[in-house]
């Protein structure tokens, strides 16, 4: 069970190592990561997505929450001020 009192910190991620040397290589290298990352590739893991996610809601007047229930799974509810309005 993973502490999660990270979760909106750039860089913080739950990935394993064994996971993400699998999905994106040595992890000892961001750099190298992020160019073999490139198109069809991947950055999960790296721990950027749900603090810019949030940054990006946050600026277009919404936010984001996450809920975690055991055993089930987490959900992430994202809210946009004004999106669908015409």
């Amino acid at each position: 069970m993973h502490s999660y009192a990270n979760l909106w910190s750039y860089g913080f991620t739950t990935f394993s190592n064994s996971e993400a040397s699998d999905a994106v290589g040595s992890m000892s290298d961001p750099y190298s990561v992020i160019a073999r990352a490139g198109p069809g590739g991947s950055l999960a893991g790296l721990g950027y997505g749900l603090p810019l996610g949030r940054a990006y809601a946050e600026y277009f007047g919404g936010g984001i929450a996450v809920q975690s229930l055991y055993g089930w799974g987490t959900d992430a509810y994202l809210t946009l001020r004004g999106v669908g309005k015409s």
